[in-house]
């Protein structure tokens, strides 16, 4: 399901490996942090941190809630990423500077294989890799 053209979107993402936000202090606050369990093979998993939920699930337990992201691109259209379902929710952090106010933000396990080159894979995880800094428009999965 494509997001609705004036779909609020989603800028921060990251690619980040286990325990990376705990090597920066950001705590994992409901959930877990990445693990053994995600891989190649295993369905998509993302974490998000407190100013996601408050502004997209608010009053609403978010892990195991799946969302789908789609890269929005003005020349190529609307690029379907897949869908992820939560697994932790991270603490607020710092993003690009301690003077902005909290962003949502989504993080996604670094998988070395499909990380290193776009060679191999898929086109929707190399337009997610060359799309770090632009928006993510979100919108829910069919039910």
């Amino acid at each position: 399901m494509a997001p609705a053209p004036d779909a609020e979107a989603v800028s921060q993402n990251m690619d980040i490996t286990r325990d990376t936000l705990a090597s920066y202090g950001t705590p994992i606050l409901a959930g877990r942090d990445f693990d053994d369990r995600d891989t190649e093979t295993t369905p998509n998993v993302m974490l998000v941190n407190e100013a996601f939920v408050r502004r997209f699930l608010p009053g609403r337990n978010p892990i195991g809630v799946p969302r789908a992201l789609t890269f929005r691109s003005g020349s190529s259209g609307d690029i379907p990423l897949g869908t992820g379902t939560i697994v932790g929710v991270a603490g607020d952090a710092a993003y690009r500077s301690i003077r902005s106010p909290m962003q949502p933000t989504i993080y996604t396990p670094w998988r070395s294989v499909r990380s290193r080159s776009c060679s191999h894979t898929s086109t929707s995880h190399c337009a997610r890799r060359a799309s770090r800094r632009l928006r993510w428009p979100m919108a829910s999965p069919p039910r």
